[in-house]
């Protein structure tokens, strides 16, 4: 499953730098990426000699807390169609996804995301074409994004 994607200049697996422990996430780069990597011991002595900047690192905890917080809600009150419509509705138009990416993305699997591609297109909301999926109508998607089903 895909946690999250990151951009540039964006930290993440910040975990095993603070309790120790071992690295709970596997990171794959969707094109080429240059990586800076700190160690734990660098990190915390550079929180030492600038304790004032702990509230950035803070903040991006709690961002990520709140981001898997939304992920576990979504998995759990949503049905994969409307999960997709909230990921289309966020992804930017001009990138391309394989259905085994937006499964991956949704905690599903590529037939089920196949079947929802199907519904959001029956419904007017996108059109699907080789590996594009084009946002057609926003106000169905929404439509679908917004409304929770009984799981």
């Amino acid at each position: 499953m895909i946690i999250a994607v990151f951009e540039r200049g964006v930290t993440f697996n910040e975990v095993p730098v603070f309790d120790g422990g071992t690295n709970p996430i596997n990171v794959a780069a969707l094109e080429e990426s240059v990586l800076l990597y700190i160690t734990r011991d660098a990190l915390q002595k550079a929180i030492q000699r600038h304790p004032e900047q702990c509230h950035l690192i803070i903040e991006r905890l709690a961002e990520n807390l709140r981001n898997l917080i939304g992920l576990i809600e979504e998995i759990a009150f949503f049905k994969v169609p409307n999960r997709l419509a909230r990921l289309l509705l966020r992804l930017p138009a001009d990138h391309t996804y394989t259905q085994d990416q937006l499964a991956a993305r949704l905690g599903t699997v590529r037939e089920v995301v196949s079947r929802a591609l199907r519904d959001l297109e029956k419904a007017g909301a996108i059109r699907c074409q080789r590996r594009r999926v084009e946002v057609i109508d926003r106000s169905i998607l929404e439509i679908w994004a917004n409304r929770p089903d009984p799981v």
